[in-house]
């Protein structure tokens, strides 16, 4: 129960990310931030935009890292959505540890494009790690019991047996 409430709060962070400044391009002449929302908004459409162009047989790095940060957003709904079902953690492991890829990947495009990272992103990549915390958790449990009861050589069975 204690997953449920860590996932709802980072669940907020994750929507309270959209509305914070999140990024701020090198070479605007205005200096505006950009919202979580529309950073998200560039990397999913844009990036797929992008993402076409590099298969025309064009290449540039910006190509493959915008879309890698939109896909950033479609692994965090997949972790939430399949946080419903408790027996499927290794699987919520297994999309977060595919996040990491595309957080460094959102990071190399700030570094290509000189965009610099704000306090929404943050949130956001945040909110990103933070979701996979519980099953993490719950996984290093389960090893640290399995290494256990191999230790004290019942390979778990009760001690009637």
């Amino acid at each position: 129960m204690k997953a449920a409430y860590v996932r709802l709060a980072v669940f907020f962070l994750y929507i309270a990310s959209f509305f914070l400044p999140a990024a701020r391009v090198a070479d605007d002449a205005s200096r505006n931030a950009l919202l979580g929302w529309q950073c998200a908004w560039a990397a999913t459409l844009i990036g797929m935009r992008e993402l076409a162009f590099f298969f025309r047989g064009g290449f540039y790095a910006k190509e493959l890292l915008l879309p890698a940060s939109g896909l950033l957003n479609l692994l965090f709904i997949a972790v939430c959505v399949l946080s419903f079902w408790q027996r499927i953690t290794r699987a919520r492991l297994v999309l977060g540890v595919l996040m990491l890829p595309c957080i460094a990947a959102t990071w190399g495009f700030f570094w290509i494009s000189g965009t610099k990272p704000l306090a929404g992103h943050f949130a956001w990549i945040a909110a990103c790690v933070l979701v996979v915390v519980p099953d993490w958790l719950v996984e290093l449990r389960r090893r640290r019991k399995t290494d256990a009861e191999a230790a004290d050589g019942s390979g778990g069975l009760p001690a009637a047996f």
